[in-house]
């Protein structure tokens, strides 16, 4: 059996699970590169490829963070102070009142499990494990992935080649640096 592009990987479900999404991308490609095929076809195969592939870079993204911060880490950075407990002594009207209590840092209920790709990017930015220009590479797929909302759209966009290709390139840029960052 030949050997995985993504090895490096050490939780072997993630690592299938990346593995049969890339095996999935392989197999769109072919269409997109079928003559056979209108251009509309093409653009829905080329907006399949991007949204499977935003999601191998939030993979692997999500592998650096997860091999680095603890799920209380995370809980952590995404705490919120809240006013626990607290007493209404007041209500001066329907949208103000006066209360006493104390503030207290609370985690967050969302671990690492919950986080979105821009989530664990951020995370990750502030963290300094990437840095500002990575940070748009990958904010770029995700915008890209993102324009795929139908209601958020005046018209339907088109996808090409030329963008599957931009995120490809990302792509590969992200695995290389996992792959470093593990090792």
């Amino acid at each position: 059996m030949p050997s995985s592009p993504f090895s490096f990987i050490s939780d072997a479900v993630l690592r299938s699970n990346i593995e049969e999404v890339f095996e999935h991308i392989a197999r769109l490609l072919e269409i997109v590169d079928n003559p056979h095929y209108s251009s509309e076809a093409k653009s829905a195969f080329c907006k399949s490829i991007i949204i499977h592939t935003g999601s191998v870079i939030e993979a692997l993204l999500y592998t650096l963070l997860d091999y680095r911060y603890s799920d209380d880490e995370i809980k952590e950075y995404y705490a919120s102070w809240q006013l626990k407990p607290f007493h209404q002594l007041h209500m001066l009207n329907s949208k103000h009142q006066v209360v006493a209590g104390q503030y207290k840092l609370v985690p967050s209920r969302t671990g690492k499990t919950k986080l979105n790709l821009s989530q664990v990017c951020d995370f990750l930015k502030v963290k300094e494990d990437i840095d500002d220009d990575f940070h748009k590479k990958v904010t770029k797929v995700r915008n890209l992935r993102n324009e795929q909302h139908l209601a958020t759209q005046k018209k339907l966009k088109t996808y090409t080649h030329k963008e599957v290709e931009e995120v490809f390139k990302i792509a590969r840029e992200i695995k290389e640096f996992v792959r470093n960052e593990l090792q």
